[in-house]
């Protein structure tokens, strides 16, 4: 699945765009040294929800910094329990990586505050899972959660939700930061 891009949205100055393809046409360069704070200021739970597949895998971003991924069985168990790995973030002011700094501000962005203030769960986008498509769900350790699915089309109805821009950029942040783990050596017999 590709990451949809937003080259429409203007970057912050401490966010250039991206001009190769690599992360999508008008991306943000993830931390380029902003002065943001290293901190993250809340746990995340987030990964692909629903899909005719076999497994999920389901990420945690704590407050130290350490990305856990889970591989749960969706049919069956495994001996032993799901397997997991961890990794720690790059540290804050490393060139081109997802960082603390990247998630603080995806989340420091005021649609993002509003999505996950909302009395219920917003979906963003359509919604694939009662074809057997996966949705993207990013929760904060107070339970609050956004869904986000593709981006909405003239063929989505009228009751598909855009995508706020600072939404989609925490989404593919997060969803580069999980390709990342499961790249990293730690991660390889997942």
């Amino acid at each position: 699945m590709m990451l949809p891009s937003s080259s429409a949205d203007a970057a912050p100055a401490d966010r250039p765009l991206v001009a190769d393809g690599a992360q999508g046409e008008g991306r943000r360069v993830p931390d380029a040294g902003s002065a943001t704070g290293c901190s993250l200021p809340t746990t995340l739970t987030f990964g692909y929800d629903g899909g005719d597949v076999l497994y999920q895998d389901v990420n945690k971003l704590d407050l130290s910094g350490t990305v856990t991924a889970t591989r749960t069985p969706v049919r069956a168990s495994w001996d032993g329990g799901p397997p997991s790995c961890s990794r720690a973030l790059p540290a804050c002011g490393t060139p081109g990586a997802i960082t603390a700094v990247t998630i603080a501000a995806d989340l420091a962005d005021a649609g993002v505050q509003a999505a996950f203030a909302a009395s219920s769960t917003p979906l963003y986008g359509f919604d694939w899972r009662p074809a057997d498509g996966p949705i993207y769900s990013i929760a904060q350790a107070d339970g609050h959660t956004i869904l986000v699915g593709a981006p909405c089309s003239s063929s989505s109805g009228s009751s598909c939700l855009a995508i706020p821009a600072g939404v989609q950029h925490l989404t593919d942040d997060l969803r580069i930061l999980a390709t990342a783990t499961l790249a990293d050596p730690a991660c390889q017999g997942l």
